[in-house]
């Protein structure tokens, strides 16, 4: 019979819409605990009777520190703001796969340095709701393409939606000669991060993805504070509206000619 190694447990944690591998994680651990009710009566006998009655289930997970990855940063943060977490482990044994899911909370985050040694650090997460058993997580990738276009500024839109309507006649444009680029994402479930800044200048930006994908609502730009969680717009305010095209396809793009110095991510 195989063995279950460790190096088979993998955790990931959901963050921003994604499925993220937990970084440099030595050691994981799921405890779960059944409280027991005594029923028993007297002149039963000197033997006790239990029913069963909450169950509760904490985690840990330990590992050393590393400043690139999902790692003690985070959960620090995580833990100061009360943050719900949502974890997967998945232990393999060749085919075969069991996995168990759930949502914490950081209850303890412990750091540890030796003047000689690595820094490494433990954090203790408490269970909430309910623990899901052989959850499937297969995933349904996609498709999508982004890219520029340009209207011409010069020209005296008479209102909003003139000028949205010269947007869109663009993109179709740049969308029927296949003047964009292409990417894929993993599962309909997941964010969409682009990289805009590959475009040059000032340009009308656009993501076209299939109409069997849900909305996207939100959008940020990496690493800019006041560039979060933003609303896509369905209307005649906001940088980026949201569309379909005449494909059947559904697009979000800006309402006017721009830049970003930081990748964009679409989320919910």
């Amino acid at each position: 019979m195989a063995k279950i190694k460790g190096k088979n447990v993998l955790v990931q944690i959901l963050k921003n819409d994604v499925w993220t591998d937990f970084g440099c994680a030595i050691s994981v651990s799921l405890d779960v605990t059944t409280e027991m009710i005594e029923t028993s009566e007297k002149g039963a006998g000197k033997f006790a009777t239990f029913l069963p009655s909450k169950i509760s289930f904490t985690g840990s997970l330990s590992g050393y520190v590393d400043l690139t990855k999902l790692s003690l940063k985070e959960f620090r943060e995580y833990q100061l703001a009360g943050t719900r977490l949502k974890m997967i482990w998945k232990r393999t044994e060749g085919a075969d796969t069991y996995t168990e899911s759930a949502e914490f909370f950081v209850i303890n985050t412990h750091d540890e340095a030796s003047y000689i040694g690595f820094n490494s650090y433990t954090v203790d997460l408490q269970g909430t709701g309910v623990l899901t058993l052989n959850q499937d997580f297969s995933l349904t990738p996609y498709d999508y393409k982004f890219g520029k276009t340009n209207i011409d500024t010069s020209l005296p839109y008479f209102n909003d939606a003139a000028k949205w309507n010269a947007i869109i006649t663009s993109i179709e444009t740049a969308n029927s000669t296949s003047d964009y680029t292409t990417g894929t994402c993993d599962d309909v479930s997941y964010a969409v991060e682009i990289n805009y800044s590959v475009f040059v200048g000032y340009s009308v930006l656009f993501f076209i993805f299939p109409s069997t994908v849900s909305d996207f609502t939100l959008w940020d730009e990496v690493d800019i504070l006041l560039q979060q969680n933003i609303l896509i717009s369905s209307g005649s305010s906001g940088v980026w509206r949201k569309d379909v095209l005449s494909t059947g396809e559904k697009v979000i793009a800006t309402r006017y000619q721009t830049a970003f110095t930081n990748p964009i991510n679409f989320h919910r």
